[in-house]
């Protein structure tokens, strides 16, 4: 990645979209591999997994500022990312199996697929109108 000085108008804009944008990379890895985790090991052990997994991205990221180097953060937001990516897949899981027992497991998992294709669908509702509406910030 190089050097990069946020505060300098001629600095590589590409070193700054890929900082913001590894850690939606590694969000997404980390929601891809995190079903696997907790029908393995189960929903509570896959949470404490992602979390160690998030707080190990922050510790590089930590490093990284000390001498470690550019790379490095860009590892350790991959990393923390894939912690962040599999929480948000887990979690609303196990609050919407937990908050609203069902009768039978035949409903469960019908329920948890339409939590989150409806999470997906406003993440991406979401995402179009921000990309498309002029933003006050912008000018």
């Amino acid at each position: 990645m190089g050097e990069y000085d946020p505060f300098d108008d001629n600095a590589d804009q590409s070193k700054k979209g890929w900082l913001t944008a590894i850690l939606e990379l590694g969000a997404w890895v980390g929601a891809l591999f995190s079903s696997f985790i907790a029908e393995y090991l189960s929903r509570k052990f896959g949470i404490i997994i992602a979390t160690g997994v998030f707080i190990f991205g922050v510790c590089i990221q930590t490093i990284a500022i000390s001498g470690a180097g550019p790379n490095a953060t860009l590892a350790g937001r991959f990393i923390t990312g894939m912690g962040v990516g599999s929480v948000s897949m887990i979690v609303p899981i196990v609050s919407i199996i937990s908050q609203a027992p069902l009768p039978s497991p035949v409903l469960t998992d019908p329920t948890c697929s339409t939590l989150r294709k409806s999470l997906l669908r406003k993440s991406v509702v979401l995402w179009w109108l921000h990309s498309s509406w002029p933003s006050p910030l912008a000018s």
